[in-house]
């Protein structure tokens, strides 16, 4: 009986602690900018590892049943797909020097 008095009065509290006009909150100076840098990185820190791990028991999964060709074909897949996602961001820094490097040209 104390736990819901206590918890009557913690949303008596919260209630009328409330601002009374909600309308005085401002307005934002223009138009919503998401944070995508932020996004990818959350994507990076947990999106990815679970992925990785999921594809890893997969593989395990398959060279247990004795399927080592499937095996080896999935696993050069995600190594390629992999230097891939890894050197996208190179190239975005590295892509105009290789580019007058091949062809030549300022």
């Amino acid at each position: 009986m104390l736990i819901v008095h206590y918890l009557a009065q913690t949303a008596q509290d919260l209630i009328l602690a409330a601002p009374a006009d909600p309308t005085t909150t401002p307005e934002p100076d223009g138009p919503a900018i998401v944070d995508t840098p932020g996004i990818i990185s959350w994507l990076a820190r947990m999106i990815v590892p679970i992925l990785l791990a999921l594809l890893g028991l997969w593989i395990l999964s398959r060279a247990k049943q004795g399927e080592t060709s499937r095996v080896v074909t999935t696993s050069g897949i995600a190594i390629v797909g992999l230097m891939f996602i890894g050197g996208a961001p190179i190239m975005a820094f590295l892509g105009d020097d290789i580019f007058n490097l091949i062809f030549g040209s300022k």
